[in-house]
């Protein structure tokens, strides 16, 4: 064991540095989202409700929402791909020719 008299500097704790000294960094963080204070909550943009309030309470959380709602409105809906649609008649022909070998398999 060390005696108290022989502790290293770099083990004693610096009294002399205030808070006042020290350099004052702001830390911001970027939640996507809105945090909803009756609920106590973080909601993510795609859990709030369309007009941009809170789904639990009815609190408004995103003051922008209505007009993103707008637009968004507004905005053609995406065509869906040719491709889909083949699928979805191939699937069709499948299954109705399964049908029709099960009918067949009955009779």
């Amino acid at each position: 064991m060390i005696p108290d008299n022989e502790i290293p500097d770099h083990e004693t704790s610096n009294a002399e540095t205030s808070d006042a000294e020290m350099p004052v960094i702001e830390q911001t963080q970027s939640f996507p989202g809105a945090f909803c204070e009756p609920c106590n909550k973080w909601r993510k943009p795609n859990a709030l409700l369309a007009n941009g309030s809170c789904p639990r309470c009815g609190t408004q959380l995103d003051e922008n929402a209505g007009a993103v709602a707008a637009s968004a409105k507004a905005q053609d809906a995406p065509k869906i791909p040719w491709h889909f649609w083949v699928m979805v008649a191939a699937t069709a022909l499948y299954l109705g020719w399964r049908v029709f070998q099960g009918l067949q398999s009955l009779f």
